[in-house]
């Protein structure tokens, strides 16, 4: 019976202010209903009696009609409420919108202390993704699928978890290819549309690859943002670490750029984003719910045809 009531949802619940108003006019309007009306309160007690016994005055009556017309008002005002139920023979969606999570793993960020902060902002990412797919991509000279797109938070964050040094098996940074993993990750999902989160200190994203896969993300219909991880301390022989190219890069991606502090930021943008088409709440509940009020409309009329009846 929980399970029952906890599927019960009403569509247009500003419309319950109307069954209170309509009782309260039913109220009144009975009180007045009488045979003298207004007089009952006016006129003196045993002058009544008297007009009364003469015949002059005729005793109220219970006003049927106006009980018919409460139900009537009474039901359409239940209708109007829109009471739903889940349809348990609705289809059920998956979220098509893919977030691709990119790490640098490049020897600055290894070398430079900044791992925990990309471990940090990817776990934050994924437990915010609001059951979106989320890929798992790594890259230092090479890029490297960790995670296929999956809906199932557990797995990637377990992936993230035990990300250390000896990660990759290669040494370099070249986020072009990381950006070209997730890029095709997102054209093979067919998607319209989808996001990829760089997590990077900047090194190496001043170059022309990787401004022509953000611009191949974009044509898309995805998103590219970064989020900027400064290192601890330097890293010697790696790319110098660049907050201005990674504002660049969003600005192209046409997504946001955020330091390691304002992920959660970053993460409501990114669900806000996702929150359209489909999703919209007005279309779900269309496609999920099945409106009852329809039948309450049926049912009020049925006191509304007994307001037609020929009297003699």
């Amino acid at each position: 019976m929980g399970e029952e009531w906890s599927n019960i949802l009403l569509l247009r619940p500003w419309w319950l202010v109307l069954p209170p108003v309509i009782l309260l006019f039913g109220l009144w309007r009975a009180k007045r209903g009488g045979g003298l009306a207004g007089w009952e309160s006016a006129i003196d007690p045993h002058l009544k009696r008297v007009l009364t016994a003469l015949g002059r005055i005729t005793p109220g009556r219970a006003n049927g009609a106006l009980v018919l017309s409460g139900l009537v008002a009474g039901g359409l005002a239940l209708a109007l409420v829109g009471i739903a139920l889940r349809d348990r023979t609705a289809p059920a969606f998956r979220n098509l919108d893919t977030l691709v999570l990119a790490l640098d793993l490049s020897p600055s960020v290894l070398q430079g202390g900044s791992l925990d902060d990309v471990q940090a902002a990817a776990a934050l990412l994924t437990q915010r993704a609001g059951g979106r797919p989320v890929a798992l991509v790594l890259f230092a000279q090479e890029a490297y699928l960790a995670s296929a797109p999956t809906v199932d938070p557990r797995t990637t964050e377990s992936l993230i978890a035990v990300l250390d040094a000896e990660t990759m098996p290669d040494t370099g940074s070249n986020p072009a290819k990381g950006l070209e993993l997730a890029r095709s990750l997102l054209a093979d999902g067919q998607v319209e549309a989808g996001d990829v989160v760089l997590i990077t200190d900047g090194g190496g994203l001043d170059a022309a690859a990787v401004r022509t896969q953000v611009e191949g993300i974009t044509a898309l219909g995805g998103h590219v943002s970064t989020v900027f991880v400064a290192p601890k301390t330097p890293a010697e022989g790696a790319p110098r670490a660049d907050p201005d190219a990674a504002r660049r890069v969003a600005k192209t991606g046409q997504g946001q750029a955020v330091g390691v502090g304002d992920t959660l930021e970053l993460a409501d943008t990114l669900a806000r984003r996702a929150s359209g088409g489909l999703s919209q709440q007005e279309d779900m509940i269309a496609l999920l719910y099945t409106d009852y009020g329809r039948y309450l409309v049926i049912l009020a009329m049925i006191p509304a045809l007994l307001l037609f009846r020929r009297r003699g």
